[in-house]
């Protein structure tokens, strides 16, 4: 069955579980699309300084914090994550997700040791993430060109993602500031004219999210992980690319991407017809393939933070 949706169709789904199933289309016109979405709000900061690795946090006030709540941490200081000689980005900042198991008066203890470290500074920011859970089984999706995605996926956690994505103006497909979720299947398209972000899957400031078997396109990047600036903007962190595939439509130009504000990230067993455009902390390219590319070099390392750069058994 095929529906026509003639505005943006954005359900909040704070702490609600929402499953889409069967095959229906759901054809956007306008400037709509599909988005489906949890809520964020910043409830006090980290006020005494902690390293990584680290399993509790001191706070200027526990009030509006409870028990089982999923948490951002971030710190808005420009620069945090990726300093200035590696990048032009100053939105890319130092974060964490987690999820508070024990109060006690201003210490938060946390479910999982932090992956980066705080100053206890005021800049420091917390917040409440109330996630939406959703399931989605294979449906489709398509916009116009004049809308800014066909599907967003923003404040979720222990999802999974299983759509087809056609249209937008920025790309076809948006995952964002995403926790412990799972991509399972899904054709991404995305055919605007090259100016800039233009991509048929983009990761945003998600952490432990694992994509198995997309197929995209997009103008400029078929894949691409990257950041924004809203609120709990952590660094793409341990977030694979597994299988299927990524094109692009720009020859000059890499199509399966990872920016500078990524650590522990990578693509496994993936296959692009251009390069990778590889970045961030401690990247990875594993039994990948490149079929052609317009620059020369099966991969170029972009805004490269330090670590190891892993590649192995990669085919051009």
């Amino acid at each position: 069955d095929t529906f026509t949706c003639t505005s943006t169709v954005s359900p909040v789904l704070a702490g609600k579980h929402l499953e889409l199933l069967g095959t229906p289309t759901l054809n956007f016109t306008g400037t709509g699309y599909l988005i489906l979405t949890g809520t964020i709000t910043e409830v006090t900061y980290v006020s005494v300084a902690v390293g990584k690795a680290t399993n509790s946090i001191t706070v200027n006030s526990a009030t509006g914090l409870s028990v089982g709540d999923m948490i951002a941490i971030e710190d808005d200081t420009d620069f945090s994550f990726s300093p200035t000689q590696h990048t032009t980005r100053e939105a890319y900042h130092a974060g964490d997700f987690n999820e508070i198991t024990a109060i006690a008066g201003a210490v938060i203890t946390l479910r999982y040791p932090l992956r980066d470290g705080y100053s206890g500074a005021i800049t420091d920011k917390v917040f409440v993430v109330n996630p939406a859970t959703v399931k989605t089984s294979a449906f489709n999706v398509v916009s116009a060109n004049t809308a800014l995605y066909a599907t967003a996926f923003t404040l979720c956690r222990n999802s999974v993602f299983s759509v087809n994505s056609e249209g937008g103006s920025s790309g076809a497909c948006a995952i964002s500031r995403s926790w412990q979720c799972v991509g399972q299947g899904g054709k991404h398209t995305h055919t605007e004219a090259a100016s800039g972000t233009n991509y048929g899957l983009v990761i945003v400031n998600c952490q432990d999210l694992t994509i198995n078997d997309f197929h995209t396109f997009g103008t400029r990047h078929g894949t691409a992980t990257g950041g924004g600036a809203s609120d709990g903007s952590v660094p793409c962190r341990n977030v694979w690319i597994v299988g299927g595939s990524s094109q692009n439509g720009t020859a000059a130009l890499h199509s399966a991407d990872i920016h500078g504000n990524a650590d522990l990230c990578g693509y496994l067993r993936h296959t692009t017809n251009n390069s990778f455009g590889i970045g961030g902390r401690s990247p990875s390219v594993l039994d990948c393939v490149v079929y052609a590319n317009g620059s020369g070099a099966p991969i170029t390392w972009n805004e490269i933070m330090g670590g190891n750069r892993l590649v192995r058994n990669l085919t051009a």
